[in-house]
């Protein structure tokens, strides 16, 4: 005999009618109860693969087609022990009986993975997924285009949560990373990244600033099929933010992916879902790329040059804090670097910043682009 432990309750009343149950070796069987003892409900049972599970708990199989065309000949019978309880599984001959088949149409669309999962890991937990062209049969992926997204979505949720935190008033502290998540899995559905949040999280499970980040993302996939209304989101966002959800909007379009996303944490009671058509969002990609603002923050700097170079148009300063930025002229200004005070003279400088991520290793690289240039003191 093998023991059983229930993962996923699809039917309850009284006492679970039908659910998921995975054995020590982590495979999957679908229970269904079939008759009652004096130690409880008896279960018949069938191993089934994740994806025929996944089907069957959104509503796009019934029931009676994993027992009536099950994908191996295999049944068993779920009991509980008589000494602790547990429940134990053993082998059946033949085919599932006709008396134990349910009726027709008996359909699971009320089961929610995320927010179950939220709830069994006592964490802020969201669901990533992919529509390529290679996970349409089988959960599979390109592993440059795997690792490409994840830098850009943790880029922009890292940004997001910064934004969230500046909203309402909290400071970061060095060395925290709210936004930072952990890949604890994939699933069917497209291809599904499953991730949680790697900060410890509150006694409820939640983490404020990266669930108000999830938040922010949701709201601008779901506004992708309104390009004016998205655009106008884009802009109250401002800067790096939305710099960083441009370049998650420009994946979707480079990879020809559409993109859903869900969340939750452990007492949301359900999962906050959003999605973008890839139709829209190369809409809106076109008409980001026509506004400059919506990539860069403007930056004020004062300090002492400690470089000037006039053929390079090139620069480094040092503030009073010690601390040394450098960058270029921006190409639409007429500022030289000719007569420039080395060290001696302070200066007031005005730079558009933009931020550039380098795939493969998600270091972010501060570009800086002087526009405007004043003596000060």
């Amino acid at each position: 005999m093998r023991k059983i432990i229930p993962t996923i309750i699809l039917l309850y009343y009284d006492f679970p009618q039908v659910f998921i149950g995975k054995d020590s070796v982590d495979l999957r069987y679908v229970c269904m109860a079939v008759s009652e003892n004096a130690e409880g409900p008896i279960y018949f049972c069938t191993p089934t693969s994740g994806n025929r599970i996944d089907k069957l708990c959104t509503a796009k199989i019934d029931l009676r087609e994993v027992f009536s065309d099950p994908e191996l000949s295999s049944f068993y019978e779920c009991t509980a022990s008589n000494d602790n309880n547990e429940l134990m599984i053993s082998p059946v001959e033949g085919v599932c009986p006709k008396e134990y088949l349910p009726d027709e149409g008996l359909y699971f669309d009320g089961y929610d993975e995320v927010s179950s999962k939220a709830l069994e890991l006592n964490s802020i937990v969201s669901y990533a997924s992919l529509s390529v062209a290679e996970s349409e049969d089988i959960p599979r992926i390109r592993t440059t285009k795997l690792s490409e997204f994840l830098i850009i979505y943790q880029n922009a949720i890292k940004h997001l949560t910064k934004l969230t935190a500046k909203e309402v008033n909290k400071t970061v502290a060095k060395g925290e990373t709210p936004y930072s998540t952990d890949v604890f899995g994939f699933s069917y559905g497209s291809f599904t990244i499953q991730m949680r949040s790697s900060y410890e999280s509150d006694l409820l499970g939640d983490n404020a600033l990266l669930a108000g980040a999830f938040e922010k993302l949701n709201k601008l996939l779901a506004l992708t099929n309104d390009p004016d209304s998205a655009i106008n989101y884009l802009q109250s966002l401002k800067g790096h933010t939305a710099s960083s959800l441009i370049k998650l909007l420009e994946f979707m379009v480079d990879n020809s992916c559409p993109i859903s996303h869900r969340w939750a944490n452990p007492y949301m009671g359900g999962s906050h879902s959003a999605s973008a058509s890839l139709g829209h969002v190369s809409e809106l990609v076109k008409l980001c790329r026509q506004r400059d603002d919506l990539f860069s923050e403007q930056v004020v700097l004062k300090g002492y040059f400690t470089i000037a170079n006039s053929d390079a148009n090139t620069w480094k300063i040092i503030d009073d804090e010690g601390e040394h930025n450098s960058g270029a002229i921006h190409p639409e200004s007429s500022i030289t670097m000719d007569g420039i005070i080395i060290r001696k003279q302070k200066y007031m400088l005005t730079c558009e910043e933009r931020i550039e991520v380098v795939l493969g290793t998600s270091k972010e690289v501060k570009k800086l682009l002087l526009t405007s240039l004043e003596k000060t003191t």
